[in-house]
């Protein structure tokens, strides 16, 4: 991963305490995305409820071929904290 955050998207990503929750099980940072600088966008559809959308919208309007253009720093992000995020899911799903 590129960014040393975790971004929650979605309504899901507005349930409280869901954020703290996730930074504990993953070990990292964790923050609401939100549309930003979109110029037209109606005011409703600025939260993070509207974030994933709004994103794949504006991704495919405008494509670029560099989207993974860059090394991972594998040694950085074990898989640890995925797993852990995996065992989580099972135990309280």
């Amino acid at each position: 991963l590129p960014s040393q955050q975790i971004v929650l998207t979605g309504g899901g990503s507005q349930i409280p305490g869901l954020d703290g929750l996730a930074s504990r099980i993953l070990g990292q940072q964790v923050r609401l995305g939100r549309p930003l600088r979109v110029h037209g966008l109606p005011q409703a559809a600025t939260g993070a409820g509207f974030a994933s959308a709004v994103g794949l919208c504006l991704f495919a309007a405008n494509p670029q071929d560099e989207w993974w253009d860059f090394d991972l720093p594998v040694d950085r992000y074990p898989a640890r904290s995925l797993k852990r995020a995996v065992k989580w899911f099972k135990d309280n799903w």
